[in-house]
């Protein structure tokens, strides 16, 4: 394979010369392979291994090509998750994938590096001089983390912080009672829910789950349990998101006697013993799942439901999801892009054995919003998912929970997004930001992690092909300066920019955007590695690897 850093010199001459070859075929058939040229080609067999994805191909050294299985027009979207992150081939090959390595030295293109990662101290970030974007407004960012086993904030801790973030209650009262920090909103993209699987009885029958549906007063569930600024859920899909969202369409209302007379006409046996299952402990955005669930359970008994609580280790609760054992559960969905797709996709496609038996018409109505181009066509045709979902109840949808981040007085231009602070924005008279969070982050390459903590690092170190804007939803350029699809959303074409460097000098070109795909696509490569070797979060994008065994 020839040296990136004379492609650019080359790919002229190289392109000419191919074009010249008659009867040249510019990509092999075979998968993780790459031609007399040098550009990397990877195709599944079929389209039956589980997946979205038929091929990534490298067609010159700054275009990149997905085909896929069937249209997508969320796809662009998906290409902002942190787990798609875009590494050096060469370095990726070096290191065999395996995310200890790839962050004992880390090689981004991102706006900042490593400066030092000592054990137990703070992580220190310094600007990177090779970066290809607009340059941060400081120099250096230190990234600490607050361990609740020390006691609560120091003011010391509160003095020296300049944004805070995923704090838990003890010390998010402590920096509220603090009027030198100011909230900053992260628009919802996530829903709570009471889930039903449909392979047990009762609710195999759509008149129990509507029932119970009209009996949660879920205004008064999200006022109990969830954090300040929540919303109460309506639908699936948060009111931020459009398409998506149906304006016009509210829940069930709180109609106690017509759910009994419904469940009256079916003779329904209230004998019956229901177990509700949560996840015990703190999770992200609610406190607990505890008071949730002992909240809906008294609610369904003053009615006369025999529901039993049935608390689950983490562990166990995530089994049970999997292999669709539970009949009544307190779950989350939050999806890693935001379109009004990725709900229901994740639901009902990627993790559907959760809810039983499949729902056709919404898998379908869902696939007819993935194929319409047309914002105001895409939202009629969400608005009839959204209807179908109202009349089938495959869960109750309670809220979407808020996060806050908060800023100290002194940083100007702080802003957020459903998932991130543009921390390579803020600016302050010392050039530099220390940023306080919950976790340390599990590794340094994100390509196997679900944490947003490890992610909120890690953003500022790489880059996607695309990126999700502050202050919109937008998908706007990163490495690629532009895209475009052919018309049925099946072929999506990437052009790379320029004179883009990682921090160990190799030239950015597709070779890379593709060696980095394939690390997580194919399970068979040797950089499928990462850090559990899950790669959990692209399962949920992209519905499954090839060569998987």
């Amino acid at each position: 394979m020839m040296k990136k850093q004379v492609w650019r010199t080359l790919f002229s001459v190289t392109l000419i010369l191919s074009m010249g070859l008659s009867g040249c075929n510019l990509f092999s058939k075979d998968e993780d392979s790459e031609n007399t040229n040098g550009f990397m080609s990877v195709e599944a067999p079929d389209c039956n291994y589980g997946g979205e994805i038929k091929s990534v191909q490298a067609v010159d050294a700054y275009t990149v090509k997905f085909t896929l299985c069937a249209p997508d027009v969320s796809f662009p979207a998906k290409l902002t998750s942190p787990v798609l992150a875009v590494q050096d081939r060469d370095y990726l090959n070096e290191t065999n994938g395996d995310s200890a390595k790839l962050s004992a030295t880390v090689n981004g293109t991102g706006a900042f590096r490593v400066k030092d990662q000592g054990e137990d101290q703070p992580l220190q970030l310094r600007v990177s001089n090779t970066y290809w974007g607009t340059p941060p407004k400081v120099t250096d960012i230190l990234v600490d983390w607050y361990d609740s086993t020390n006691g609560p904030l120091t003011s010391y801790e509160t003095t020296v912080v300049d944004v805070a973030n995923s704090l838990n209650n003890i010390a998010e009262d402590v920096i509220l009672k603090n009027d030198r920090f100011s909230a900053i909103n992260h628009d919802p993209a996530n829903v709570v829910f009471l889930g039903f699987n449909n392979k047990y009885k009762p609710f195999d029958n759509q008149v129990v789950r509507e029932a119970i549906a009209v009996l949660l007063d879920t205004k008064t569930l999200v006022q109990d349990n969830f954090p300040a600024g929540s919303e109460v859920a309506t639908q699936v899909i948060p009111a931020n998101i459009t398409p998506g969202h149906s304006k016009r369409l509210d829940w069930y209302e709180v109609r106690p006697k017509d759910a009994i007379d419904a469940l009256g006409d079916i003779n329904f046996d209230y004998s019956q013993k229901i177990t509700l299952a949560y996840e015990r402990g703190p999770k992200e955005g609610l406190t607990s799942y505890q008071s949730l669930a002992s909240q809906i359970q008294q609610t369904l008994i003053s009615y006369g439901f025999n529901v039993q609580l049935k608390p689950l280790y983490s562990g166990d609760y995530t089994k049970a999801m999997a292999e669709g054992t539970e009949m009544m559960f307190i779950g989350m969905l939050q999806p890693q892009y935001l379109d009004g797709a990725a709900f229901y996709e994740l639901a009902f496609e990627r993790e559907a054995q959760m809810f039983g038996n499949t729902y056709p018409e919404i898998v379908s109505l869902l696939q007819q919003t993935q194929a319409e181009s047309s914002d105001r066509l895409r939202q009629d045709a969400f608005d009839k998912l959204n209807q179908k979902f109202k009349d089938q109840v495959p869960f109750v949808p309670i809220g979407h929970f808020s996060e806050s981040s908060y800023v100290r007085s002194g940083n100007a231009n702080a802003l957020a997004n459903a998932y991130y602070e543009n921390y390579e924005d803020i600016s302050n008279l010392a050039h530099t930001i220390q940023i306080l969070d919950m976790d340390r982050p599990l590794s340094l390459w994100p390509a196997d992690e679900t944490d947003w903590n490890t992610f909120r690092v890690t953003r500022l170190l790489y880059d996607n092909l695309v990126e999700t804007s502050f202050g919109s939803n937008e998908i706007k350029p990163a490495l690629a300066d532009s895209w475009s699809s052919n018309s049925n959303a099946t072929e999506w074409t990437f052009m790379l920019r320029y004179n883009i460097q990682f921090s160990n000098g190799a030239a950015l070109d597709s070779n890379d955007v593709v060696a980095s795909f394939v690390a997580l696509w194919d399970a068979s490569s040797p950089n499928h590695t990462g850090r559990t070797g899950e790669f959990k979060f692209f399962r949920q994008l992209f519905g499954g690897f090839i060569n998987e065994k």
